[in-house]
């Protein structure tokens, strides 16, 4: 008799038996051979938070809140406990409950207990102070990159920047490329106006005398035209933010026979801040900040940034396909008339040799009342001369001398703000010394460029500060990605006093995170005054936001 066997089936079941053997023989082992991988782990402590809310869920410093707790009585006088990580001191507890007393210096977070070298994380608490969303704005999702600037436009505001949809109304029909209008109370306003936008960032814009606008950034087209082709990086808008253009009907024809080819729609603002010479195209140039002021000569524009020659169309020679460029080098600042004509009385040397501008990167920059213009950035000289990280240009754009910030700062110094009210400026940047202070990442300076030693700032520990203003009350704000400030935790944001202090009422904010680009006062819904912040923002006090909120400050 023959006998067939499944090959595969055989081998299925020796598999089976080999795998009993093996663990037959595992469990009749005492001894566990080589170490044991769970060896080492904490024990089981029972403890846990039950409770989703404390009561009473907010409060101010000094409030006793009750949170919902199993386990812990057993670990009486052993543990820490902690809202925002400071600690609370313990009131009562029982075998369900444990109540404490609000920390005297907290912000808003998270309870946490720290037992035996563990960590067990329970609900928020709500510290209640002077700072505070006003949920009464109306922006929800707010813009999908970052917003840079903005200025009062219809009773609300026109946004710029490097986003490319506010408030998910981005259609295909009507794109929003790097501007939207705003109402007061922050809904968005659609408009056709704008049409296509900009193909690149908008950094800073500016209001004329006549009502026009001013934009200028890292750009070639706007609503799909140019005048400068190959990177503009500024222009002219309509009060409407419609591009200010005009019809040429004297265009060079090169084909007589279609009348159309000799008229073409252009921008009004016939010039271009660029590379044109040595680096066809926009390349890395563009002009980090523009200012409109009226200086002897009548309202001009003033320019700053990595640019190094200026253009204008010959519309002489142009055609509606070819655009001849005059190119004239003038580097990293320049002023212009309304109407985009260079003004070769500023800051310009025909032979291109005496005036090189910065050695390094310009990142921010300031106009005084005066028509006197700080720049700052990554530069350690500027026209030939020192000038580390800071310089000041005199009206007519020699470097002024009068301006004593000494050695300066010895790191990048990455943004500036001026207030008025008390005539002083804010720098922020990595630089640790300034012209001999020691420093952490932010100084003030008085309006003649010298250290104002009045503003003490404390230690920031966890981070460093990437935004500071001083506003108009005489309150600073500072934020960036620090944990904690003089050693008590701030989670990215500050409300200090005029002289560096911290007050626990106006530091009652919970978790931030992003940069700031603007702080710009107004008054809340309830008519508090209130800060409207924009910038690359995605948390202010533990909550999302969308690059823009408005944040009541009440006196």
């Amino acid at each position: 008799m023959r006998f067939f066997y499944d090959i595969k089936q055989l081998r299925t079941t020796f598999l089976l038996g080999l795998l009993v053997a093996i663990l037959a023989s595992a469990c009749t082992k005492k001894e566990i051979i080589g170490e044991d991988p769970y060896a080492g782990g904490k024990d089981a402590l029972g403890v846990r938070f039950t409770g989703k809310y404390p009561s009473p869920e907010r409060g101010v410093s000094g409030t006793e809140v009750t949170f919902q707790v199993k386990g812990l009585k057993a670990y009486e006088g052993k543990f820490d406990f902690r809202i925002n990580d400071e600690s609370a001191d313990v009131v009562n507890l029982t075998d369900s409950t444990i109540r404490v007393k609000v920390p005297e210096e907290v912000s808003t977070g998270g309870a946490t207990i720290k037992l035996d070298g563990q960590t067990f994380f329970g609900p928020r608490f709500e510290v209640m102070g002077k700072v505070s969303i006003d949920k009464n704005y109306k922006v929800v999702n707010g813009s999908n990159s970052t917003i840079l600037d903005a200025i009062s436009h219809n009773a609300g505001y026109l946004l710029v920047g490097g986003f490319t949809n506010f408030e998910n109304q981005m259609t295909t029909v009507r794109p929003i490329n790097r501007i939207a209008a705003i109402s007061a109370d922050g809904t968005y306003v659609p408009t056709t106006a704008v049409g296509k936008g900009s193909d690149g960032a908008l950094l800073s814009i500016n209001r004329l005398s006549s009502g026009k606008y001013i934009v200028s950034g890292g750009f070639g087209t706007y609503n799909e035209r140019s005048s400068v082709r190959g990177g503009m990086n500024i222009t002219r808008l309509n009060a409407d933010g419609s591009l200010d253009t005009l019809i040429l009907n004297d265009l060079v024809n090169e084909t007589p026979n279609r009348p159309q080819n000799g008229r073409d729609t252009v921008a009004v603002f016939n010039a271009g801040a660029g590379s044109f010479k040595y680096r066809p195209g926009l390349a890395r140039a563009n002009v980090v900040k523009s200012f409109v002021s009226v200086t002897a000569k009548g309202e001009q524009i003033t320019l700053v940034g990595t640019f190094e020659d200026y253009a204008t169309v010959n519309y002489l020679k142009a055609t509606r396909d070819t655009r001849p460029l005059m190119v004239t080098s003038i580097r990293h600042v320049m002023r212009l008339s309304v109407d985009g004509v260079l003004d070769e009385e500023y800051n310009f040397d025909a032979n291109g040799d005496t005036n090189p501008g910065a050695n390094g990167y310009i990142q921010d920059a300031y106009l005084q009342s005066d028509n006197s213009l700080v720049i700052v950035g990554d530069f350690t000289r500027f026209h030939g001369a020192t000038a580390n990280r800071i310089v000041r240009l005199d009206n007519d754009g020699n470097i002024d001398p009068s301006f004593n910030v000494g050695t300066g700062a010895n790191d990048n110094v990455s943004s500036i703000k001026y207030d008025p009210t008390s005539q002083t400026y804010l720098l922020v940047g990595r630089f640790t010394n300034f012209n001999g202070h020691a420093v952490d990442n932010v100084v003030r300076l008085n309006k003649d460029g010298s250290v104002d030693e009045s503003f003490k700032l404390l230690k920031f520990i966890g981070g460093t500060p990437n935004f500071a203003q001083q506003l108009s009350n005489g309150k600073v704000l500072i934020s960036g990605s620090f944990i904690k400030y003089n050693n008590i935790t701030r989670r990215g944001f500050l409300v200090l006093n005029n002289d560096g202090s911290l007050s626990q009422e106006f530091n009652n904010a919970g978790a931030f995170s992003g940069q700031i680009s603007r702080a710009i006062e107004t008054t809340s819904s309830l008519g508090n005054p209130a800060v409207i912040l924009i910038g690359f923002i995605q948390k202010f006090n533990d909550q999302q936001v969308g690059n823009i909120l408005r944040v009541e400050i009440k006196d």
